[in-house]
């Protein structure tokens, strides 16, 4: 999802119209609408200051607004957050059937009631534990969200205010 689509996406989360955004802003009112629907063409794209100046007002991450570059474990984990919103997937929770020893390998088997694919999911070990753990952290929200624990809105918003949130 790019920037424009982010912004519109939060925007209209946060119930501001395009006005209402660019007057907080601080854009004249007869041009404010104007800027914020330029953002979110992307016709224009927010320097570093506008983007912090516009995550303090919607009360978000910044990292949200970012292009992000896969440098590093937020801006990964904040890249499979929009994907998500985007085209939507499932976590599944991989079960070891046996230990793990050294030139061995791994079976795993996950529950097949949850999975919509015709095709066996795939699944990404991190060799990196802080990834791990905010994918660990993802997945218990989604766990959330998938038993009523929380809201379709809740979970969006500790999505766009992670990993503050």
């Amino acid at each position: 999802m790019i920037i424009g689509e982010r912004i519109k996406r939060i925007r209209t989360f946060r119930n501001f119209t395009q006005g209402t955004l660019g007057e907080a802003l601080g854009f004249e009112p007869k041009n404010a609408a104007v800027r914020i629907a330029q953002y979110e063409s992307n016709y224009r794209i927010p320097k570093d200051d506008m983007i912090l100046q516009m995550a303090d007002i919607l009360n978000i991450h910044p990292a949200c607004l970012r292009n992000l570059t896969r440098d590093t474990t937020l801006d990964l984990i904040e890249s499979l957050f929009w994907l998500e919103e985007e085209k939507g997937y499932e976590i599944i929770n991989l079960t070891e059937l046996k230990d793990v020893y050294e030139d061995s390998d791994v079976s795993m088997t996950y529950n097949e009631t949850k999975h919509t694919s015709t095709i066996s999911p795939i699944s990404l070990i991190f060799q990196d534990e802080t990834l791990n753990y905010h994918m660990f952290e993802w997945n218990k929200k989604k766990q959330e969200l998938a038993s009523g624990k929380i809201t379709k809105e809740e979970y969006f918003q500790w999505k766009i205010t992670w990993p503050h949130a």
